[in-house]
């Protein structure tokens, strides 16, 4: 009788010991493909999304752009942002390359001939931007992580609402969205008169705070003439500049340049708009900084808007 049921107990013991031993071996699995993950980025967005993801460990390569955070400039630089060196690339035996939807599509390729598994970040709208960014977390091992910055971001009204997660938005953000539309135009790049149109992911963040995007192309930062421009009617005029690697800069404003007010003042000599100057690298890379910090920004310098370009 005792041999009997010694048996069974012996085949459950051995049962356990053998969950006991693949659950060991599932993680020394997880552990061995995190460690030999090996991420080249080939963005600033991606570069700073791979670090606020808890990543930065698995990165070996970055663009001469990808300069935040400071972490990052630690790592082989693989040529510029256009047109990095794709012998340096292929040279770091990258497991992963990242690139955003606004790179080049012929380097894209060319890597992808050579073996290369690319992931793009969608930047085309805010939706495929916060889709993207699950599909970057889950493609990590890092979902929790991308929910968690993505519950800080502009997808539903409870993201104007106050709270210690979402720096400088809250009161003001939300009274200005309830304010009247005021509409603007947003220099890319004063001299050549490049800017962001309403088909950017710019233009859809700044939609949010009820903001009216004037240049409404097809083209998400296309090249507009004089005469095109001085036919808006805009409320205010947005630059951009900024240190790179400081987020304290956005404590204080940026004041725009002479040469801007002068712009401003030659394109609308009788309309006079306001004139804000944001931090670049926090708003035309579509990065965590963007959510965190970038929107309550803005609101704030339109609240204040001490720079007008009026004499």
């Amino acid at each position: 009788m005792s041999f009997i049921c010694v048996q069974p107990m012996r085949f459950v013991v051995w049962c356990r010991l053998a969950l006991v031993f693949w659950m060991m071996l599932m993680v020394l699995k997880g552990e061995a493909s995190l460690a030999s993950r090996r991420i080249v980025s080939l963005s600033p967005a991606t570069t700073e999304w791979v670090y606020a993801l808890g990543r930065g460990g698995e990165l070996v390569g970055r663009t001469e752009a990808c300069d935040f955070p400071v972490e990052a400039l630690k790592l082989s630089n693989v040529g510029g942002f256009l047109e990095p060196n794709l012998s340096i690339v292929l040279g770091l035996k990258p497991s992963l390359v990242l690139v955003t939807t606004d790179f080049n599509p012929k380097r894209v390729a060319e890597l992808e001939r050579l073996g290369s598994v690319v992931f793009r970040l969608n930047v085309r709208s805010l939706l495929s931007w916060q889709q993207s960014i699950r599909d970057l977390g889950d493609l990590l091992d890092a979902r929790r992580a991308a929910d968690e910055i993505l519950a800080k971001g502009p997808w539903g009204n409870g993201f104007f609402a106050a709270s210690k997660g979402n720096r400088g938005i809250g009161a003001g953000s939300e009274a200005l969205r309830k304010a009247r539309s005021f509409r603007y135009v947003a220099f890319v790049d004063p001299k050549s008169r490049f800017v962001f149109s309403s088909s950017s992911l710019q233009s859809s963040v700044f939609e949010r705070l009820n903001l009216i995007n004037l240049i409404d192309l097809p083209q998400a930062f296309p090249q507009v003439s004089e005469l095109f421009l001085s036919r808006l009617k805009p409320d205010f005029v947005v630059f951009f500049g900024g240190p790179a690697d400081n987020t304290e800069a956005l404590q204080g404003p940026l004041v725009p340049t002479a040469a801007e007010i002068q712009m401003v003042q030659d394109h609308w000599p009788n309309h006079r708009p306001m004139i804000i100057k944001l931090d670049s690298d926090v708003f035309l890379r579509p990065g965590p900084r963007l959510l965190d910090m970038g929107i309550g920004h803005l609101a704030q310098r339109l609240m204040s808007a001490p720079h007008n370009g009026r004499p």
